[in-house]
């Protein structure tokens, strides 16, 4: 007897992550609502009318209940925020979604604090041979030693937002101690980025254990991708190589941050060639697409699992394929964009 259609939640639909996500469950039996803060996201129109949602900002306090109260209205079963202000807030409230029977596809409370923090994330992964010199610029911060240019970045921001590269002691001396930002080598090399899939290799009940604190083996599948062409902090043009070094590296990672069950981890080589990490991101990656092409479809595996359905974890045939990101155009009858300004101009999430 076949599996009865499920509902789940995908937010953040503006973005790459959730279009991909949404196109990866296309031939499932799957329905996927669509929400977003922008009546224009792309992504709402790529599912029917009656499954988008419009949803307050990630950030906004009254997010994550908004989100539920939605949920229950339409019978989800499982939400997949894609945004990172989003995480924090719904993973907070993990236990009252479960209460109502909703799952989370997000990572563990103490899982997102280390990987939205950078300097965290650095400080609990510290002596890791792939880390790269890094130091918090506060007021102990001690700019002698350094060989410039360095790379400046803050500690709490995605992709490349407020990333820059710094040339002069008097541009390292001019920015703020106050520990918003942290101080890296430059890292002039190729960059990579992993797509890692981690799930319970056992029954169901294992993600229960789990969490009353008990170890409990996983399986992870790991796909790396060489970002050939990047515009603000996200890749219009990778292509998917085959790197035993990166892949079990970016597994030890996210085994050790305990993060999943999709995460994307960064690298970047030094000047020797060598591969130093740059972030690990907690969260669908925008380019997702690609790594379903090669043959792994990472959002269905989660997604089935999340839903206590199992998941072929077989070891992959990986495809060498390779990707440029393009504009897509998508014509919608005049109705369906003023329905959505209407419910974003409300506050309201339910279209008539």
């Amino acid at each position: 007897m076949p599996e009865p259609s499920v509902r789940i939640l995908v937010t953040g639909a503006g973005g790459p992550a959730a279009l991909g996500l949404m196109r990866s469950l296309e031939a499932s039996d799957i329905e996927t609502y669509a929400a977003d803060i922008d009546p224009y996201a792309q992504g709402l129109y790529h599912v029917p009318a009656e499954r988008r949602l419009i949803v307050p900002r990630g950030d906004d306090p009254d997010f994550a209940h908004r989100l539920r109260v939605e949920c229950l209205a339409r019978r989800i079963s499982l939400v997949v925020p894609t945004v990172e202000s989003e995480l924090a807030s719904v993973a907070g409230q993990r236990d009252a979604f479960r209460r109502d029977g909703i799952e989370l596809m997000a990572p563990a409370a103490e899982a997102l604090r280390k990987c939205l923090d950078k300097w965290r994330l650095f400080e609990s992964l510290d002596g890791h041979e792939y880390l790269p010199r890094t130091r918090l610029l506060d007021s102990r911060f001690d700019p002698g030693g350094w060989v410039l240019p360095v790379f400046v970045k803050p500690r709490r921001a995605s992709g490349s937002n407020g990333a820059r590269r710094i040339e002069t002691q008097q541009e390292l001396a001019s920015l703020p101690r106050d520990g918003s930002l942290i101080v890296q080598e430059l890292l002039p090399g190729a960059e990579f980025s992993v797509d890692v899939l981690r799930l319970h290799a056992g029954t169901p009940t294992a993600a229960s254990a789990e969490r009353r604190g008990r170890e409990v083996e996983h399986r992870l599948i790991a796909v790396v991708r060489e970002r050939l062409k990047i515009d603000s902090g996200i890749a219009v043009a990778s292509r998917v190589v085959r790197n035993p070094e990166l892949e079990s590296v970016a597994c030890q990672l996210v085994s050790e941050i305990r993060v999943g069950p999709i995460s994307n981890v960064q690298f970047r080589a030094d000047p020797a060639g060598r591969p130093r990490l740059l972030e690990i991101n907690p969260r669908v990656p925008g380019t997702i697409a690609l790594t379903v092409a090669a043959g792994v479809n990472m959002p269905l595996l989660a997604v089935r699992a999340a839903l206590g359905r199992g998941a072929d974890l077989a070891e992959p045939t990986i495809r060498p394929v390779a990707m440029v990101r393009a504009l897509e155009d998508r014509v919608v009858p005049l109705s369906e964009i003023a329905d959505m300004e209407e419910l974003a101009g409300r506050g309201e999430g339910v279209p008539a």
